[in-house]
């Protein structure tokens, strides 16, 4: 067999190769097209990875916001619908300055950890000074928050602490922004 009929036949090989694992993986799904169906799964309380692990589930290092594993186990401040409307989270609401520059936000009293510790603004304090602390070592604390004031000079170990933020009380956290 020539050169040129070992490209044509290894080529032929490989579609019928992922042809037949496509079919393979499509027999595992259920008549829904649930990969998981048949299984008793409390579906409420189940993180499914689909599709490869993640980086990390550090979420002061993860990439792709919101819509992967860490933003199912961690929750931030505010969330977007799928219509892309800002929706409340661990905050249960908010204020805006007029000039648009400082946000005030008001943390839900029911909002806890896994162990029942109630979450407060300066846990929200701590999550972003550690994201943004040079140890850290974030590749997308910028990306995120980088908008606050002092978080570049804290995430470039030029001020211990970020500047732009207040905490009001244990409930209440002030987020100034430079724009």
């Amino acid at each position: 067999m020539g050169p040129r009929r070992r490209q044509w036949a290894a080529a032929i090989l490989t579609v019928v190769l992922l042809t037949l694992a496509c079919r393979l993986s499509l027999s595992d799904l259920g008549e829904d097209g649930d990969p998981f169906a048949g299984y008793d799964l409390d579906r409420e309380n189940t993180l499914f990875l689909l599709g490869g692990q993640p980086r990390t589930l550090d979420p002061a290092l993860t990439r792709g916001g919101a819509g992967g594993p860490v933003g199912s186990i961690f929750s931030g401040l505010v969330s977007l619908d799928p219509q892309l409307r800002v929706r409340p989270e661990l905050a249960a609401g908010w204020d805006v300055s007029p000039d648009g520059t400082r946000y005030t936000f008001y943390l839900r009293p029911d909002a806890v950890f896994h162990d029942g510790r109630p979450v407060t603004a300066a846990d929200v304090v701590f999550s972003w000074e550690r994201a943004a602390d040079p140890a850290t070592d974030s590749d997308t604390v910028l990306t995120y928050l980088g908008d606050v004031v002092g978080m570049r000079a804290r995430q470039m170990g030029e001020a211990e602490r970020i500047s732009g933020l207040t905490i009001v009380d244990d409930h209440t956290l002030a987020v100034t922004i430079d724009a």
